[in-house]
């Protein structure tokens, strides 16, 4: 049982009598996200509650707490481990280890662009959390750059295992333009196909946009625009 109170100002909100909210901490693009505790343990955690649209099905539900319990496996020192999902009332919150970093997403709207070598080092950090992560079993579904938590020295974790691929469901399979993740989804996803290099297909339009500080495809018509490979060099937007 779960004990919620506002979203905006959660005093003494305890979920599944364990994990207490303390505030909230952002909005983002998988949901809202707080800062918590786990009172069992006296550890800071961090607590998502999944976009409202995100309410399952039995089904839905039953195949994502599956794939959940498959990534709450992962321990890896480039994977932001997910400790726990828990459902209430139809909606579906999650708990991880707090990031001790800011996204991409926030570095590139601070500074438009990182770095040749700082790219370099988010490709190899990245990719070393999806070669474990895929030699267990598990994909990731939505590279992006509010999955990639970067510090100050340039290490990278990478977060929102499975949460991420729930999200590219229920957004239809990016049928609609309108869907901020159609822009980093491989093209066999507007057919509704599974592909095994999805997440480096997304990975690597993730790392065009932090060398450039531009998506090499903007849309609207993200397929058509894959398809047809019309991008800009790197090098002619960035010597």
């Amino acid at each position: 049982p779960m004990i919620l109170a506002s979203e905006s100002a959660p005093s003494k909100v305890i979920l599944s009598g364990k994990y207490e909210i303390v505030q909230r901490s952002r909005l983002g693009s998988l949901g809202v996200l707080y800062e918590g505790i786990d009172r069992s343990r006296g550890q800071p955690v961090a607590i998502l509650k999944l976009r409202e649209e995100l309410k399952l099905d039995a089904a839905g539900k039953s195949l994502f707490i599956e794939r959940a319990r498959r990534a709450m496996t992962l321990h890896h020192p480039r994977v932001l481990s997910l400790l726990d999902v828990l459902e209430n009332a139809g909606n579906i919150y999650t708990v991880s280890a707090p990031a001790a970093a800011d996204t991409l997403n926030v570095l590139l709207e601070e500074r438009s662009r990182l770095g040749l070598e700082e790219c370099r080092g988010l490709l190899r950090g990245v990719s070393e959390a999806l070669k474990y992560a895929h030699q267990e079993g598990v994909a990731h579904g939505d590279i992006n750059p509010d999955c990639l938590h970067v510090d100050g020295a340039g290490d990278v974790k990478l977060a929102d295992f499975v949460v991420a691929r729930l999200i590219k469901e229920a957004d239809a399979r990016f049928r609609g333009v309108e869907s901020p993740a159609a822009a980093y989804a491989a093209p066999e996803r507007r057919l509704g196909e599974l592909v095994a290099g999805e997440d480096f297909y997304a990975l690597g339009v993730t790392l065009y946009l932090a060398l450039t500080g531009n998506l090499p495809f903007p849309g609207p018509d993200f397929l058509a625009q894959k398809r047809e490979m019309m991008y800009a060099d790197p090098s002619q937007i960035i010597p």
